[in-house]
């Protein structure tokens, strides 16, 4: 695969000057320096229970990928097909494909991890958090592995950009669930940290947090349907550009009730100082 096995050096070289040319292969990992500089960058994968893996549709052999070609394919939406065997199907976490970066002198790092658990295929890319030590937040793709008939191979291509990865199984497609405007608690705290129930209400307590100083400060009707109106317009608005996922009912609710909990702990606000100052009566 030559356009797999392409090096750029990244410096340019002085014309009649003396430049040192260096490789090292240590039975996993080859490097190139060039004056020192490390030029190639490869990155490794194992196949877990994967059989055979292409990148568009190019056969790629168990080992060493370029990072720049690997890094093109997933930036630009393109593919990785991969094919297993018959039983992914497993209580634990088992890897399928992991790819991972091959670092000087520290640990190898997760670029893109696809395992099985239960029904269930979880991928975790390379994020910030990886690069400061934290885990990647997890993508389940819930109930993926169940169309698997017994006893037939699956094939798993994954495709799309971050944000919006989608895998198709055996012909079934499955597709990240984007973020709403009431997921915002999960790019605070990852889930895995979270039993599913607990992130579920966070979640909806993050939302209704938003607007319930809506309802606290319109001191008018008029204020209030306004800013209800301009809100409810951002929430259907932001999904319909492709900006954010579709905005699920539950938290519709969760935002109406944080608005309602704002104009109630405002009025309550205003009947108490009216109780404790009978000469100005405000009305709520």
């Amino acid at each position: 695969l030559p356009h797999l096995d392409s090096m750029k050096c990244q410096q340019n070289l002085a014309c009649g000057s003396w430049n040192h040319l260096a490789a090292s292969y240590d039975g996993s990992a080859l490097r190139m320096y060039v004056n020192g500089r490390l030029v190639a960058h490869r990155v490794r994968w194992f196949q877990g229970r994967i059989d055979q893996m292409s990148v568009d549709n190019i056969q790629v052999r168990p080992g060493l990928i370029d990072m720049r070609r690997l890094t093109e394919v997933l930036k630009t939406g393109g593919t990785i097909r991969l094919s297993g065997t018959a039983d992914l199907i497993t209580s634990n976490k088992g890897p399928l494909l992991d790819i991972r970066n091959i670092c000087n002198g520290c640990t190898d790092q997760d670029i893109l991890l696809l395992a099985a658990q239960r029904n269930d295929l979880v991928l975790q890319s390379f994020t910030v958090a990886s690069a400061l030590g934290l885990p990647s937040p997890e993508i389940r793709f819930q109930g993926a592995l169940k169309g698997i008939n017994a006893g037939s191979p699956p094939t798993i291509a994954l495709s799309g950009m971050a944000g919006a990865r989608s895998l198709n199984v055996n012909g079934a497609t499955y597709r990240e669930p984007g973020f709403s405007l009431g997921r915002g608690w999960g790019v605070l705290v990852y889930s895995q940290y979270l039993p599913e129930w607990l992130g579920e209400y966070l979640n909806l307590a993050w939302l209704a947090a938003w607007t319930f100083p809506i309802g606290f400060w319109a001191r008018t009707r008029r204020v209030l349907l306004g800013a209800t109106t301009l809100l409810g317009s951002v929430i259907w608005w932001l999904p319909a550009v492709g900006m954010f996922a579709p905005t699920p009912p539950i938290q519709w609710v969760a935002a109406m009730l944080g608005l309602v909990m704002g104009i109630g702990i405002r009025c309550w606000m205003v009947e108490s100082i009216a109780k404790g100052d009978p000469v100005g009566v405000v009305a709520c």
